[in-house]
């Protein structure tokens, strides 16, 4: 019988897929359109086989400045989401892209214990990602304006950064409440931005890269991109 290297390279995406939807499915969590939506998923993939996603392109020089002092520091807490169609249904925006440019954002008073503003002001950056594609939400948008806090990912935070011009990106997103344009990462039902596990790193390949050690996020990262976009096809088509 004669071997073949691309049936072999297919097995792990087709079995890691088939698991993380039987997840879902065994979840009392998740409604039953999207216990069904698991179900056409699984098919699909073994019909298809995951083909891969095609390679962004972009790239641009930039600094952020820094203001002088610490900023606040970013801690997590839980797991937000148990599987890829919630967080899927909760997202407004999923896309893939390339960052452009990072530039600074909003600057937040630290509110210290005593009157007037602490030492510590609270930071973020807002990295301008080019779309180039949308799995989910406007396919209007050429670009996308995501805000974090500044220490999210960098200073010793355990989270890898992805806010580097010419970095390939997956994000999930909500708009942010505050600034109109902006986005920022998938807004929890416990109300607050999900850093966990909505930012996914893309390589060549079309594989994807956790920026957290999150189980959920390895499970979505352990899927290619095409992975991911038919996981929103379904969503979509069963009115997720």
């Amino acid at each position: 019988m004669t071997h073949n290297p691309e049936e072999h390279d297919r097995i792990p995406f087709l079995k890691e897929l088939r698991g993380e939807f039987e997840r879902v499915a065994q979840s009392q969590a998740i409604p039953t359109r999207g216990k069904r939506a698991a179900v056409v998923l699984v098919g699909i993939a073994l019909i298809t086989g995951g083909a891969f996603a095609g390679i962004l392109v972009g790239s641009a020089d930039h600094q952020v400045p820094r203001e002088n002092g610490p900023a606040a520091s970013f801690a997590a807490s839980g797991t937000a989401f148990e599987s890829l169609p919630e967080l899927l249904a909760q997202s407004e925006l999923v896309v893939s892209g390339t960052v452009e440019k990072v530039l600074p954002g909003e600057l937040e008073p630290d509110e210290g214990p005593g009157p007037g503003p602490g030492p510590h002001p609270i930071r973020h950056v807002n990295a301008v990602a080019r779309v180039e594609e949308s799995l989910k939400g406007s396919a209007a948008l050429d670009t996308v304006v995501i805000k974090t806090l500044e220490d999210a990912f960098a200073n010793g935070s355990e989270l890898k950064d992805w806010r580097e011009p010419g970095q390939r990106v997956l994000v999930f997103l909500s708009p942010s409440k505050e600034e109109p344009g902006l986005y920022i990462p998938t807004w929890t039902a416990e109300g607050g931005p999900d850093y966990l596990q909505t930012i996914y790193t893309i390589r060549d390949e079309g594989d994807l890269a956790a920026t957290s050690d999150d189980p959920l996020a390895a499970r979505i990262a352990a899927l290619p991109l095409s992975g991911v976009r038919q996981a929103a096809q379904v969503a979509e088509r069963e009115g997720a």
